[in-house]
């Protein structure tokens, strides 16, 4: 995909160039770059998209926080009838006090 933005005739080049490279490096690994190019009308930004290295991107597994927690209420009431605190259960199980009293309360 390529998109392109004209640029204000008064915009230099030569002083905005480091940005442009330094945003070039910085997006290199997803797949997306920026040039400027000079046409009849003026000066015009390309962003340059490689879409299928966007999305390898975007799918890697693990980025970010974590979506979703495997809460199995067997093993919840298992661990409670074996002696094991709230707190215990929660920390063990990897998630938050409040998503686990909110998980309880579905279960009720």
């Amino acid at each position: 995909m390529k998109k392109h933005f004209y640029l204000a005739k008064n915009f230099d080049i030569d002083k905005r160039q480091k940005d442009i490279d330094y945003l070039n490096d910085l997006l290199e690994e997803v797949g997306v770059s920026f040039r400027v190019s000079k046409n009849d009308i003026g000066l015009q930004l390309d962003v340059l998209v490689d879409e299928s290295k966007l999305q390898q991107a975007t799918t890697k597994p693990n980025l970010g926080r974590p979506t979703g927690y495997e809460f199995d209420i067997e093993k919840v009431k298992q661990m409670k009838a074996n002696g094991r605190t709230n707190k215990e259960i929660y920390q063990e199980l990897g998630m938050s006090k409040s998503l686990f009293y909110l998980r309880m309360k579905e279960y009720k």
